[in-house]
């Protein structure tokens, strides 16, 4: 806070990213306490709290959603590396919420070649039809990943992935390539 309070006049907005933010109960609490000192606010977040991204966008806490779309749901498991239906339930839930309009927002996946097929990106072209914007990031393998050999898509297969969505979702871009 000390650091933000010195740069009110030159910082304009504060984004909240993680891990998952939304696993800490007193989120709200610094988001209140970034607003009330004036500041715009994001929230970057990979959708499994759906309570709680509400709980803020409703409170009027936050201006704007970044959500991970980690993948398909048909792949979600694989990506994610746990087998739990009821986290794709409250991903589901969280992509609904956004895609009605209460908040500003965007979608976004980071391409992986291991994990991301033409399917893939098909399915997803229909789990968030008509978002206001998508974006298709590079993968960097910093070498922080919890598994090896994971490769960026390549930008020739990036692109046909975004004509591929842009059908569905016409404000798709890609970001990073």
């Amino acid at each position: 806070m000390e650091y933000l309070t010195k740069r009110q006049k030159i910082v304009d907005a504060v984004c909240i990213t993680g891990g998952e933010p939304t696993l800490y109960n007193d989120l709200d609490t610094y988001f209140k306490l970034f607003k009330d000192m004036g500041f715009i606010t994001k929230l970057d977040t990979n959708g499994t709290n759906p309570k709680m991204v509400k709980r803020l966008v409703e409170k009027g806490l936050v201006d704007y959603v970044a959500m991970d779309v980690k993948n398909s749901f048909t792949s979600y498991n694989k990506t994610i590396g746990k087998n739990n239906p009821s986290l794709i339930e409250n991903i589901k839930e969280t992509m609904n919420y956004l895609l009605s309009g209460k908040i500003d927002y965007e979608f976004r996946t980071t391409l992986v070649n291991e994990l991301h097929s033409e399917d893939d990106i098909i399915e997803i072209s229909e789990m968030i039809k008509g978002a206001k914007r998508y974006f298709l990031q590079k993968f960097v393998n910093s070498g922080e990943c919890i598994c090896d050999n994971l490769h960026e898509v390549n930008l020739d297969d990036a692109k046909k992935y975004l004509e591929i969505l842009k059908e569905k979702i016409p404000n798709t871009s890609l970001r990073g390539y």
